[in-house]
């Protein structure tokens, strides 16, 4: 994985794109991992519940991409 934030500018422009495309920030930053299933929808939220759901109905074995990223 590259790394993303190099400067003030660089967290400033994810910052920003993080609040106002949240599925869509979030689910490049997820395409760096091995997902033994990936996710139907990155985002689901209702704040009339509240209820707040992320990477819905998908599979991630975290220590799979701790070891897969030492290869």
């Amino acid at each position: 994985m590259t790394v993303r934030i190099k400067t003030l500018r660089d967290y400033t422009n994810d910052y920003h794109n993080s609040v106002t495309s949240p599925e869509k920030f979030w689910g490049e930053i997820a395409e760096n991992f091995y997902w033994r299933k990936k996710w139907d929808q990155v985002l689901d939220w209702d704040f009339e519940t509240p209820n707040i759901s992320w990477f819905k109905n998908a599979e991630l074995n975290l220590t799979e991409n701790i070891f897969e990223k030492l290869h």
